[in-house]
């Protein structure tokens, strides 16, 4: 398998979309501030959980 290499700017881009599509709904709530979110660039499924 071939790895693609991306730009700083074109992983910017590609986080933000999966935050604002998958990510922010679940955890901008009243219960999780304050806390700190952690994505796993590895393996990115759009599973997050406040810690």
């Amino acid at each position: 398998m071939q790895a693609i290499l991306l730009s700083r700017e074109e992983v910017a881009q590609r986080a933000e979309q999966l935050y604002e599509s998958r990510i922010r709904q679940e955890v901008e709530v009243e219960e999780n501030i304050g806390k700190i979110v952690i994505i796993d660039r590895a393996n990115i499924t759009g599973n997050a959980r406040p810690r």
